[in-house]
């Protein structure tokens, strides 16, 4: 009985304290975190029984480490990849990109502020800026509904320069989702929610999923408008989301953050499809660690079915 009162105690009083918050990132950390800042003598205890991987013989409970199982994944023709990129990481963020997973996928473009045709980029007329890059977003999508070459595929992908990932995870997981009806998937982040006027929204740099029907009716709508070039692109695009009554599907295997970021544990139950930054790390040691054998093996699968469908 104790146990029930404790956990109504702290359900209320956590919600006062939610009402102030403007961002949900994170919602066990901050659950966590408010119960070790604000209730007396409870402390957190580890309990190895209680299993986040795979399950062994001592485990009271477990989830299994496996990707999404819905059918075959969707075909590389199916989707495009539009890449966020700069001038000046012309020479360091997509050399990157293209010696790694930028090989995975066939259809795809580097949208920048200058256009290099060693790489080659898409000059969208849109100044680069030091945050927020909601006119790059915007001038994107109205890209890609133009460009009937692209405006044909099901899914529009916008990554930043700097998002490592698996492509075969990402046609993996989009096998699980309808890509004629409207769909949102991402990382999802809330601004204001607690209130119920704010919305949920996708991390930009793990990656923002949409079907091309979402894509041309923001677009022809008018809704995809950015107040200003360096407004930020994801939070912008969870606005236009809720305008439309579009939920976003949140998937905990898209990361924002790299993978030093994330707990070890929280990791070892999931089989991840995106992390992000190249700051202090070396991507290519994150790709060989996370995503390098399942490319090599989507490779393999190809050369012994003899097609070259990506």
């Amino acid at each position: 009985m104790k146990y029930t009162l404790w956990f109504y105690r702290i359900s209320e009083k956590y919600e006062e304290t939610r009402m102030k918050m403007d961002f949900s990132i994170d919602v066990k950390h901050e659950i966590a975190k408010y119960i070790l800042d604000n209730v007396d003598g409870i402390t957190m205890k580890d309990i190895k029984n209680l299993c986040a991987g795979n399950d062994h013989e001592n485990c009271i409970t477990s989830y299994p480490k496996k990707s999404p199982q819905c059918g075959p994944s969707i075909l590389d023709s199916d989707l495009f990849l539009a890449i966020k990129t700069c001038t000046k990481h012309h020479t360091d963020r997509v050399p990157f990109v293209k010696d790694t997973w930028g090989k995975m996928v066939q259809y795809k473009n580097y949208y920048s502020d200058s256009e290099d045709k060693l790489i080659p980029t898409i000059d969208l007329g849109v100044p680069n800026t030091e945050r927020g890059h909601c006119g790059k977003m915007e001038a994107i999508m109205k890209h890609a509904t133009m460009d009937s070459d692209i405006s044909n595929k099901k899914w529009l992908i916008i990554v930043d320069d700097d998002t490592i990932l698996s492509v075969p995870r990402l046609r993996s997981l989009l096998a699980c989702y309808d890509p004629s009806t409207m769909v949102a998937i991402g990382e999802r982040y809330g601004y204001g929610t607690s209130s119920g006027l704010g919305y949920d929204y996708p991390t930009g740099g793990a990656g923002m999923i949409l079907s091309m029907p979402l894509v041309k009716k923001l677009v022809s709508s008018g809704i995809a408008q950015c107040p200003s070039v360096d407004s930020p692109d994801d939070m912008m695009l969870g606005s236009w989301l809720k305008s439309q009554s579009v939920p976003l599907i949140h998937s905990h295997l898209l990361h924002q953050a790299r993978p030093d970021d994330y707990p070890s544990e929280y990791l070892s139950h999931q089989i991840p499809i995106s992390f992000h930054k190249h700051w202090m790390v070396d991507p290519y040691d994150v790709y060989r660690q996370w995503f390098k054998a399942a490319d090599d093996q989507h490779r393999k699968t190809i050369s012994q079915n003899g097609k070259d469908e990506l």
